[in-house]
Formats: structure tokens, C-alpha cells, sequence
């Protein structure tokens, strides 16, 4: 039901309007009524109505200074203006206002009832084309989200200029103009189906939270970590926005059993330039994850920067133990190296065997001994991890070496390099199979909406489930592999299909739309039209001309 507002200083004509209307039986709600307009304007503004019938000359402010205003405030408001005066300059500048129609007194009810109706189908089919519009853009939110992930990474990579950077921020409306930057790194660990080789990021309820807080951008990197950005106006609000981050971190991850996650915050920085540098400084702490079996929320500390992970000094590990103590130890490590290489990047190797160093000690791998143990362990760690992958032996053997190679490392230079070397290659032919298993879940992903595009309920989630992977980790795979978000490729298959339908049978459009997923017969005349350029009739018309010239 449309509301209607009645701005009339005539009394008599005032009274006669109301009673000539049947409001309610014609799908009217009269929500209002004054005198002039400057005692209507504040109850207009309060009742927000979608038609406003006003007359041009009353005391106080006239019908155009009203109409001025409600088209000011409330632009989606139709006006209808009254007038006893059959001047064009009144009307011109009605007209130049935006007002929608222009009655000249004396005005019967039958023709005020006509101009509502009509007025009232405009407002209907705009709503509609609105709300189709809303459907559209929603349904294509992956590609702006997929533009602004790619968008972000080219933020701390530096690749572009600043003249082009803020170009992109105001096209993909991001805010980077800031006083203040901050990177944050996020990651949940997960049970993994490495049978696969597939990686699982139940992070996705974080995600969509971290999107709906305003001066926060995030992306989801290579290995399920999550990249945020922090921005603030003044130091305040970027404490501000920082806290915010983390509290919606703890609070997606409350209820989360049997997971944990982990944080690094980088320091603060003022420009754009440097957020490369904050992130970097948070990737240094970020390495340590796997070597924790419980979650921890790391935080740059800028006092202590010259002690950053990693960067102790090789004296400083832990005192000898026995050999009994340390190979007992060494089994505790065993853990974080399978976390390592399920989930690490190949920047994190020279921090990651730091650490592994100073935490066994200096001392002890100075034992040849242990030394080599510590080596065909690790060997043995990467091929097994390999082999769940998928990897033959031949493959684990030429890209990490045989078993009996690693009992060849003499000094203590030479063990580090080839732990860093066998974890390399290790990582590099975990991404090979990463990289075949992707196509192959693409490839799964398109068979099954193939099979599936003509349910009007088919999803990414729901593709996501069927194949066992996230919503995020479908759509940034299937982007990559097929150069089309999921929509878009969907919205395809559909168009393909409603094209040989109309030049095959005698459907009408509504059936065809059904036969294609459209339960909303509008919205597939919307999608073909915004799709095509062309109406579902003009395409026929041009398809038989086409086949009968």
C-alpha cells in the first residue's frame, strides 16, 4: 500500500479530497494531512510517504518551496501539485524542481485517483527494477571481493604507483587515504584432508564478519591464512579499529572446538608505502605458528624489534641435553613440521629452521650423531607428507634427494642447508599437487553445475559443499582456473540455455526463465537484458530473421 501526504490550505478542498477517495480499496494509505507547508514539512519527513499532494499558493511556504525541499530530502517521494493558476512559469518550474505531475484546479477525484495509479505503477516498477538490481549486485559481490583481494595484494607488493592505487581504492571503494596502516594475520588450523591434498578454511564465518567492519579490508591468502588491513583517521580510531578486528576474531572463533587460530599484528605505520613493511614484520612473528600446539595471538613490539623471532644469537639455545633427552625432544618438534608443511609458505623456511635450531640447541646438533638423525627424520617427515599428497617416490627422490643422501651432511652449514633445501622442495612439489588437485576440483566444481544450473537454489556454498571445500577456497579456485567467478559462469550456462530454447520452442519467456532457474520470470527478463543488451523478444525476432533472411 503506497502512503500519500495531503498538503491543501483550503479546508473545504482539504475535507472534499479525503472523502471523495476510497484510500484503502484503491491500495492507498492517506498518512497525513496540513494546512501548509511549513507545518507539513517535519510530519512529511517523519512519515516519509511515497506520494505528496500539495497546492502551489499557501500561506508560510508555498507548494514549490515544499517541493524543493521533500525532492532534497526525500528523492524517491513522487509529488503531485495542485494549482489554480495556468501560468507555464509555474509549471516550468515544477517541472525543473522534479516534480512528477501538474494539476490545474478545479480537480475531480476520478482524475487525482487516475494520476495516483499511474504514478503508483512508476513507483512499483522501479522498486522492482531496484530490487532486481539489488539481486544482480549481490549475486556479483564475488567479483568485487575477488578485484579488491587482488587489489590489496598489490598494496604491499608495491606494484603499482600511488596515483594508480588510489585510483583503484576509489573504483572498488575502499578507503586507503588514512592517517594510519596496520596489517594483521589470521589463521585457523584445521583437521586436513590430505588424502586430497585439499585444505579446508572454516575461517569463512570470520571473514564475512571482518568485511561488515568499516576501515578494515581483508583477503585470503595462498595456505587459508587471512591478510587484514587496518586503517584510522587518528591514532585513537586505529586503536580503535585494531581492538575491533581482534574482538570479532575472538568472538568468530569462540565457539569453534577443536580449532585454533592464530594473529600477528605488524606495527603501525603512516604510508602506504611502508604497509609492505608492516606486513613483513607480521609475517616474521606469523612463522612461529607451527611450532605451538595451542593458539596464540602474536603483536609486534617495537622495543624489542632487534630480538625478532629468529634473530638470536645461534649461542643462545638451550643448554646441552643428553642425547636420550634430546631426541625425545626432537619428538615433540615432529608436530610442528607436519603443521609446517601442511600450511607454511616458502617465506617461512629460514625463520622456521631458526627456531627449529635454537630450540634443539647449538650444542647438540654440534653431536654428528644427532645431527644426522635430526636429517633422515626430517627426510623421512617430507616423504611420508609427500606420499598422502600423492607424490611417487621417483618424484620425493629427485626433488629432496634419496634417504641415504641426508646421512652425508657433515658440518653444521651444511645440515641447515639441506634442511632448508629439503623443506623447499618439499613445499614447491606440495604446490605442484596443490596446483593439479585444484584443476581437478574445478573441473568437479563445473561438472556438477553443469549438471545442477537449472535449480533456482544452486549456490557456491552449495557447489562448495558438494565437493568439500569452502565457499572461499571455491571461489578464489575457481576464478583462477577458469577466469570467471562463480555467478558469472553460472549466469552463462543459463543464457546458453535460454537461447536454444527460444530458437527451438514455442516457450514464452516466464517458462523458459523456469526452465533455466529463473523462478522470478522479471528477474530473467532482467538478467537476459543486462546480460544480452537485447529483451528475450528482440532475440527471437533477430534469431528467425537470422535463420530466414
Amino acid at each position: 500500500m503506497l502512503k500519500v501526504f495531503l498538503v491543501e490550505d483550503e479546508y473545504i478542498i482539504r475535507e472534499a479530497i479525503r472523502k471523495t477517495i476510497n484510500w484503502e480499496q484503491e491500495g492507498f494509505e492517506l498518512t497525513g494531512e496540513a494546512g501548509d507547508g511549513e507545518k507539513a514539512y517535519p510530519m512529511i519527513m517523519q512519515s516519509r510517504p511515497d506520494i505528496l499532494i500539495t497546492d502551489i499558493r499557501m500561506p508560510f511556504m508555498d507548494g514549490l518551496e515544499l517541493s524543493r525541499l521533500v525532492c532534497s530530502s526525500l528523492p524517491h517521494t513522487r509529488i503531485i501539485i495542485l494549482s489554480g493558476y495556468d501560468d507555464f512559469s509555474y509549471a516550468r518550474e515544477a517541472i525543473s524542481i522534479g516534480v512528477t505531475e501538474y494539476l490545474l484546479k478545479p480537480v475531480t477525484g476520478a482524475k487525482l485517483l487516475e494520476t495516483m495509479k499511474k504514478i503508483g505503477t512508476d513507483i512499483a516498477a522501479e522498486r522492482e527494477r531496484e530490487n532486481y538490481r539489488a539481486i544482480y549486485e549481490k549475486e556479483h559481490e564475488e567479483r568485487i571481493r575477488l578485484e579488491r583481494s587482488a587489489f590489496l595484494k598489490n598494496v604491499i607488493s608495491g606494484r603499482y604507483s600511488m596515483t594508480r592505487l588510489m585510483e583503484m581504492s576509489h573504483e572498488l571503494g575502499i578507503r586507503l587515504s588514512a592517517a594510519f596502516y596496520q596489517i594483521i594475520l589470521f589463521q585457523c588450523l584445521v583437521s586436513q584432508d590430505r588424502r586430497a591434498g585439499r585444505r579446508y578454511n572454516p575461517g569463512d564465518g570470520v571473514m564475512d564478519m571482518l568485511d561488515a567492519l568499516r576501515d578494515v579490508f581483508c583477503y585470503e591468502q595462498v595456505g587459508g591464512s587471512v591478510c587484514i588491513l587496518v586503517t584510522g583517521s587518528d591514532a585513537d580510531s586505529m586503536e580503535q579499529n585494531r581492538a575491533s578486528v581482534m574482538e570479532t576474531i575472538r568472538r568468530g572463533m569462540a565457539d569453534a572446538d577443536g580449532y585454533i587460530y592464530f594473529t600477528s599484528t605488524g606495527p603501525v605505520v603512516e604510508h602506504i608505502s611502508e604497509i609492505a613493511d608492516s606486513y613483513h614484520l607480521a609475517g616474521r612473528m606469523f612463522a612461529q605458528r607451527f611450532l605451538y600446539d595451542e593458539g596464540r595471538e602474536f603483536v609486534y613490539d617495537r622495543d624489542t624489534s632487534s630480538r625478532q623471532p629468529g634473530s638470536e644469537s645461534r649461542d643462545s639455545g638451550r643448554g646441552s641435553l643428553s642425547d636420550r633427552d634430546a631426541v625425545e625432544f626432537w619428538q615433540m618438534d615432529r608436530t610442528y613440521i607436519h603443521n609446517f608443511l601442511a600450511s607454511g609458505d616458502v617465506d617461512d623456511i629460514d625463520i622456521f629452521c631458526d627456531t627449529i635450531v635454537k630450540n634443539i640447541g647449538i650444542r647438540n646438533l654440534s653431536s654428528l650423531l644427532f645431527r644426522q638423525y635430526i636429517m633422515m627424520d626430517v627426510y623421512l617427515i617430507c616423504a611420508g607428507f609427500l606420499g598422502n599428497c600423492g607424490c611417487t617416490k621417483d618424484e620425493i627422490e629427485e626433488a629432496c634427494g634419496s634417504y641415504y643422501s641426508q646421512a652425508f651432511s657433515v658440518s653444521m652449514e651444511e645440515a641447515e642447508s639441506q634442511l632448508k633445501q629439503c623443506f623447499s622442495a618439499t613445499l614447491a612439489l606440495r604446490d605442484k599437487y596443490s596446483e593439479t588437485q585444484s584443476l581437478s576440483l574445478t573441473q568437479e566444481a563445473q561438472k556438477y553445475i553443469k549438471k545442477h544450473f537449472c535449480e533456482n537454489d544452486l549456490s557456491l556454498g552449495k557447489v562448495a559443499g558438494a565437493i568439500g571445500v569452502s565457499s572461499n577456497y571455491l571461489s578464489h579456485m575457481f576464478s583462477q582456473k577458469t577466469g570467471h567467478t562463480f555467478i558469472e559462469y553460472l549466469t552463462g550456462l543459463r543464457m546458453d540455455q535460454a537461447k536454444k530454447l527460444m530458437k527451438t520452442t514455442d516457450l514464452t519467456s516466464a517458462e523458459i526463465g523456469m526452465k533455466v532457474g529463473y523462478s522470478d520470470a522479471h528477474y530473467f527478463y532482467y538478467i537476459f537484458k543486462k546480460t544480452l543488451d537485447m529483451t528475450p523478444k528482440e532475440y527471437r525476432s533477430r534469431a528467425a530473421e537470422a535463420e530466414n533472411p
